[in-house]
């Protein structure tokens, strides 16, 4: 490997909040070896997805573009031809270019497998049971065979990665990993699922899961229900650490670690009970926009550092483009966050075109025109602004309010307006993205998406 180009590996922990993780300061112990990681390398206090979910959050880690300027915010879009991508400005350095998914909106429907000369999606396991037999069963059965109730994919894509770490070819790798195992439904082994159930397993296995149901307002859910979600969602994380804990193992054992920058990140987090609200569908609150993000790499960044400044995933392509000293590609909207730079003033998240469908198909009766809306989150200092286009705005205290519990939007006029004015004038200067559309979704992704919930 050429001693001026480090390995990159980047991994996103789909749907994992950075206030659940133990290095973040929850109160269990959920991420020991996340935590491992941390102590190495540089932990982010203050890091923000660009969007509240899958697709336009991964669009943006790639692009570096939010949401409203790549234009991948509903099924079906696809970055238009010709984006530059992480990958392509890669690749073109002379890496390899490998990508390992396990949601399907990451790879040849949204077109984010651009510039990966390889790009896999392991499948849910029995995958040799092709569809058309499966299909005679009813799909019910069909969701049990193929996405068995303890693993959503961190086994195999654990297993793929260290492959992907053995196919020496003489070049600087980049590896991308997308590990689904925090998404519902939470369905770890049994030794991890309950890990902290603390003895109600019995209605642990019954609470519900439903987002939809939820939100359509087709089921009540308690305060314990909540905590119990979260419980189960607990356990899911350390699952996914055991699997995580493996692969750095691997970087370890085959002499890779101190020559790969290592960075683990999160696409958006989830309501656990928060606001009423479960999944991270039709809400920018912090639960959802607040990510992890962690960075080894010695020779930047001081082992065990936190860093309070704000940060966004829009900025990770720079900084590593900064890292190798690469010259960066017109309309990045990020910026390189490397040690001595400019800080960011401030920080957006958006939601621009709410998923509706799954509602509307499943509880045609109930009247889901409140979620109807486009949301932006403006996040400076303390402060922080969610934006909607129905006129429900609400402001924060993030610091004397961190739950986000008292909207001041009629308190504190002053500083909602200087907020508003700054998103408006960010708007004009971020926008006016377009994408294409898929010609076709085959059967296969419809339902591995529905079997998610998206569709």
């Amino acid at each position: 490997m050429p001693r001026g180009l480090p390995n990159i590996v980047l991994i996103v922990m789909d749907t994992a909040r950075a206030d659940r993780l133990s290095c973040y300061g929850h109160g269990r112990p959920t991420s020991p070896n996340i935590d491992a990681l941390a102590a190495e390398g540089a932990l982010f206090e203050s890091a923000y997805s660009a969007g509240g979910w899958t697709l336009p959050s991964h669009a943006s880690l790639f692009t570096s573009r939010y949401p409203s300027a790549h234009g991948l915010n509903l099924v079906g879009d696809r970055l238009a031809a010709g984006t530059p991508t992480l990958a392509g400005q890669l690749k073109g350095l002379g890496y390899r270019t490998a990508g390992i998914t396990n949601n399907s909106f990451i790879g040849k429907l949204s077109g984010l497998c651009a510039g990966f000369e390889s790009f896999t999606e392991p499948g849910p396991p029995l995958a040799w049971m092709r569809p058309a037999l499966l299909r005679k069963i009813g799909r019910r059965i069909r969701r049990r065979l193929s996405a068995p109730r303890w693993d959503l994919g961190a086994r195999a894509t654990a297993r793929l990665a260290t492959r992907e770490l053995a196919a020496d070819d003489g070049r600087p790798f980049f590896l991308f990993l997308n590990f689904m195992d925090a998404h519902q439904t939470y369905s770890a082994p049994a030794a991890y699922k309950f890990m902290f159930v603390n003895g109600e397993r019995g209605r642990a296995e019954r609470v519900n899961q439903d987002v939809a149901r939820l939100m359509a307002r087709d089921v009540v859910m308690s305060d314990e229900d909540f905590r119990l979600l979260a419980d189960l969602y607990d356990g899911q994380l350390r699952y996914l650490d055991h699997h995580l804990g493996q692969l750095f193992d691997q970087l370890r054992r085959r002499g890779l670690l101190d020559d790969t920058i290592v960075i683990l990140t999160s696409d958006h987090g989830e309501n656990l009970g928060e606001h009423g609200l479960m999944g991270h569908i039709f809400s920018l609150y912090q639960p959802v926009v607040r990510v992890p993000l962690l960075i080894r790499y010695p020779e930047a960044f001081a082992n065990g550092s936190r860093v309070s400044a704000p940060v966004s995933l829009v900025d990770v392509m720079p900084t590593l483009l900064d890292l190798l000293g690469a010259p960066a590609p017109e309309g990045l909207q990020g910026r390189s966050f490397l040690p001595g730079t400019e800080v960011r003033e401030f920080n957006v998240a958006e939601y621009v075109a709410p998923q509706l469908d799954v509602l509307r198909r499943r509880f045609p009766k109930f009247d889901c025109s409140a979620y109807d809306r486009q949301l932006r989150a403006a996040i400076e200092g303390d402060w922080k602004l969610i934006w909607s286009s129905r006129g429900d705005h609400e402001l924060y205290d993030l610091r004397q309010d961190p739950a986000e519990s008292r909207n001041l939007i009629a308190s504190r006029p002053d500083v909602a307006r200087r907020l508003e004015e700054k998103l408006a004038a960010w708007v004009a200067a971020n926008g006016g993205g377009s994408a294409e559309r898929a010609s076709d979704i085959d059967r296969d992704t419809l339902e591995r998406l529905s079997g998610l919930g998206y569709i």
